[in-house]
């Protein structure tokens, strides 16, 4: 009886019976399938005998599978590899509209397209952008970089010859009067000088808004300055604070002292310090590296009377202080302080201590790579790395030749040791490598 009822069930048509309907429903194709296949958004959607549609899970989505396409449907005619098919066909007919409709390039630039396109399509997919939005993305992306006018690279070039030739024709001209102008004129003249210089610096730069931009944002977002403007602002800066200390020098200058140039020296960092702050530049961190050095060395040897061997240590400081300067972000051009910091260092420990003994230079040298080194761990500069690995060189050649005066298997062992070390570096690094592939 059972039996039989359960044959009578199966025979009976699934229009008629409805569990058998609901079990065994087909699924088919969504009316605006067809039209809709391979355009750009476009996802699988089926409807079954009841009218629900159903959209398929897209693979690309976290935790999510996309279902398999069940065998034998009679809208796609392929009982076998009907899902890879489709995407595949999905994938290509909507590179092809997107390619097309951007009028995509042939060549090189068609594949850097289609990659660029191909790594924004799931921010589209996942609402981040629109359509409109990936198209102005991949144009933007598209355009060529603009190569700078003839004319404005001469315009350039004259512009820094110009700045070459103005502090060329200062000094030629109070070279010549210097002797027969007195004080008075001299400060008169320099300051005219400076306070043009600045002027036309400021100018140059885009006007007052544009300075001080990494202290003032607002002012950083509402201008924008082409780059060679901004660069000749910055030498016209440095220009200036040059000026600066030659104005607070001859203010000051007279018979009695010779410690004009360390207060000339102090101006000029005030200054450089400013013109750094309003426009940051390579050209500005060398100003304030160069009066910085002279500022300590003039206060060790003019004010305090030190012997010469502290100026070593003072520059040692300083270097220290420009690393910790430059590690705190006080720099926009971060390897170029830690360079400055690392030269200063070194030349410091070089030149501490008494000339006759090479002692406490190569253990200062020795402590600036340790120094070099801890840094390097907390920040991945390059600069950290070589100029560790350039004092530790330096201070070994001196300690080794101070401990075994010269002798040559001394020195082949040291040639050794470096050897095993770089070896054993090289090992690692490479271990390392294949490890993280």
């Amino acid at each position: 009886m059972m039996g039989m009822s359960v044959r009578s069930m199966m025979s009976v048509p699934s229009a008629v019976h409805p569990v058998r309907a609901i079990v065994t429903r087909e699924q088919r194709p969504h009316p605006e399938y067809r039209r809709n296949r391979g355009r750009v958004g476009h996802t699988d959607r089926v409807v079954d005998d009841n009218g629900a549609s159903d959209a398929a899970p897209d693979s690309s989505e976290p935790g999510r599978r996309a279902a398999p396409a069940p065998a034998g449907d009679p809208a796609d005619g392929d009982s076998s590899g009907d899902g890879a098919q489709h995407d595949g066909a999905t994938s290509a007919d909507r590179d092809g509209v997107e390619s097309s409709r951007h009028g995509a390039p042939r060549g090189p630039a068609r594949a850097d397209r289609d990659s660029h396109a191909a790594a924004l399509r799931p921010l589209v997919e996942s609402g981040t952008l629109t359509e409109q939005q990936l198209d102005a993305v991949l144009g933007a992306l598209a355009e060529p970089p603009a190569r700078p006018a003839r004319t404005k690279l001469l315009a350039e070039i004259a512009a820094y010859t110009g700045a070459g030739l103005l502090p060329a024709g200062i000094a030629l001209v109070l070279a010549a009067s210097w002797e027969d102008l007195a004080r008075t004129g001299r400060v008169a003249i320099l300051a005219l000088i400076t306070v043009v210089v600045a002027a036309i610096a400021v100018a140059v730069a885009g006007g007052p808004a544009a300075l001080f931009r990494s202290i003032r944002d607002r002012a950083a977002e509402h201008t924008h300055v082409q780059a060679a403007r901004t660069r000749l602002a910055a030498v016209l800066l440095a220009l200036t604070a040059a000026l600066v200390a030659g104005t607070v020098g001859s203010a000051i200058e007279d018979g009695n002292t010779d410690s004009a140039w360390v207060y000339a020296c102090v101006a000029g960092l005030i200054a450089a310090v400013a013109g750094y702050l309003a426009l940051p530049s390579l050209v500005g961190i060398l100003v304030c590296a160069v009066f910085s050095v002279a500022v300590v060395s003039g206060v060790i040897t003019d004010f305090a009377e030190l012997d010469d061997g502290w100026v070593g240590a003072g520059i040692l400081l300083l270097g220290v202080v420009w690393a910790a300067l430059t590690r705190l972000g006080a720099f926009a051009e971060r390897w170029a302080g830690y360079l400055i910091a690392v030269v200063f260092a070194v030349f410091g420990a070089q030149s501490s201590g008494e000339y006759d003994s090479m002692v406490l230079a190569y253990w200062l040298t020795a402590l600036v790579a340790v120094f070099c080194f801890a840094l390097y761990l907390t920040e991945r500069s390059w600069v950290l790395v070589l100029g560790g690995a350039g004092a530790l060189a330096l201070a070994a050649v001196e300690g080794v030749w101070d401990w075994t005066d010269g002798s040559v298997a001394a020195a082949g062992a040291v040639l050794i040791l470096g050897a095993l070390i770089l070896g054993a570096g090289g090992y690692l690094l490479t271990r390392a490598g294949h490890s993280c592939g």
